[in-house]
């Protein structure tokens, strides 16, 4: 066989010795050479390149140099293996795109929380951070750190590892006011008995913050979580207090935040992570 030429199944029909094996609109017929009935000379037609235009047969379109096996088979074996490796790779692009994104550092009102926070040898990730608004004033800028992200209030209570909950002021506070708000909201978050038992630990440590007199604006204020040591109050650096053992008391002052009725809906919201 020399080649194949397109035409249509009403030309092939005009000429005896061309039959269409397809029948289809536009068939194909193979040819050795052309015949004397659709006034061609007889024998061989020379070679062209592939998809040659062809002007003796009316603008039909040849594949005259390329022979075609019958036997040939579209193989339906395609290795996956081969033809996942594009769509992988964009994945794990996007899922690194998505990840350094979701630990990017934030700043709010000029102040800046890092990506991570380095804590009992170990690097906490940035949670969320917020804004505590009290009527239309923005009292202080909040971050929780966690060992992984968590979006609910069990998901950052119950994850074992460090933690660290961390307010900058926006103004200046009285250390009276700031203390006072936590004890409100401690009480109103965690049951009879949790208060019962960890109250007088948490007006011992307000006590102890109380007499610094006045938190001012850009005054750090961490309450960080140690497993092997327990909670940890520190004002610009400066510990408050002794460490408080036990990580119920942890618990019971991230519910001030986090807990059912916290002090500010939309600093919970932004701690846990919500856009």
């Amino acid at each position: 066989m020399q080649g194949w030429t397109g035409a249509s199944s009403s030309d092939l029909r005009k000429h005896p010795d061309c039959r269409d094996p397809r029948g289809v609109a536009h068939a194909g017929h193979w040819r050795d050479s052309a015949p004397e009935s659709a006034g061609l000379p007889a024998g061989p037609r020379p070679r062209s390149p592939p998809w040659a235009f062809d002007n003796d047969h009316a603008g039909y379109y040849s594949l005259t140099s390329v022979e075609i096996p019958r036997s040939f088979t579209i193989p339906s074996n395609i290795d996956r293996r081969t033809t996942m490796k594009r769509p992988l790779a964009s994945l794990a692009l996007v899922m690194a795109l998505l990840a350094n994104h979701v630990l990017a550092a934030v700043e709010l009102k000029g102040v800046k929380f890092p990506d991570t926070y380095q804590l009992d040898n170990q690097a906490l990730v940035l949670n969320g951070a917020g804004i505590r608004v009290k009527v239309i004033v923005n009292v202080y800028a909040a971050s929780l750190y966690l060992p992984h992200k968590g979006n609910s209030l069990d998901e950052a209570l119950n994850q074992p590892g460090p933690k660290s909950v961390q307010a900058v002021m926006l103004r200046d506070v009285t250390a009276d006011d700031f203390v006072s708000a936590m004890i409100k909201g401690f009480k109103a978050n965690n049951s009879e008995a949790v208060v019962a038992r960890h109250l007088p630990q948490l007006q011992e440590l307000g006590a102890l913050m109380a007499s610094v007199g006045m938190a001012h604006k850009g005054t750090v204020v961490k309450i960080d979580y140690l497993p092997k040591i327990g909670t940890r109050i520190t004002v610009d650096g400066k510990q408050q207090g002794g460490d408080v053992a036990g990580e119920e008391f942890y618990q019971s002052l991230l519910r001030i935040w986090l807990g059912p009725k916290p002090v500010d809906n939309g600093l919970k919201a932004a701690l846990l992570g919500a856009p």
